[in-house]
């Protein structure tokens, strides 16, 4: 049975305080508490990227979170396998200097209290109409291999020269 963060409730699954601890250590900007969430062979998707191993999804929230994301969540629930969560980012797109507000679910599996699977759903469209001017704004939206494309040339970059 899935258990709820309550302040009516002590008892709370530690997958549930896993998917809390990701998400605060996101909007705090500690990109390595992030990546103990993760089991060393884990999965991270979202509309950006698709990362395989700890070490490459450590890489991708340091960049994130050299980005001074502003983090807000809630509706965390989770179990022994499976959990899910909300969390809406804010931030000012770099390439473009326009803000951004990603709002975030989020689905998790479990192994041996890490997460194994993770993946982020939100609409490209919409991310990609406030990143972006039309008519740009469309093309990234619209075409999933041009926008990981971007993303994954954008991490790769970062990672060479975080400073950039």
């Amino acid at each position: 049975m899935a258990e709820t963060i309550s302040s009516f409730s002590e008892k709370v699954h530690p997958n549930t305080r896993r998917i809390e601890e990701l998400y605060a250590s996101i909007r705090d900007g500690k990109a390595e508490v992030a990546a103990s969430c993760y089991a060393e062979d884990a999965h991270f998707e979202d509309i950006a990227f698709r990362l395989d191993g700890r070490e490459r999804i450590q890489q991708m929230w340091r960049m994130v979170c050299s980005r001074k994301v502003q983090v807000t969540f809630d509706s965390i629930v989770a179990d022994d396998h499976r959990g899910s969560g909300h969390w809406v980012a804010r931030y000012t797109f770099r390439d473009t200097g326009r803000p951004v507000v990603n709002d975030i679910t989020s689905e998790f599996t479990f192994q041996g209290g890490l997460i194994q699977d993770h993946r982020d759903r939100s609409s490209a469209l919409t991310w990609a109409r406030q990143a972006f001017p039309f008519p740009k704004s469309l093309a990234v939206g619209l075409i999933g291999p041009l926008r990981r494309y971007k993303a994954g040339r954008k991490l790769a970059d970062f990672i060479k020269d975080p400073k950039a």
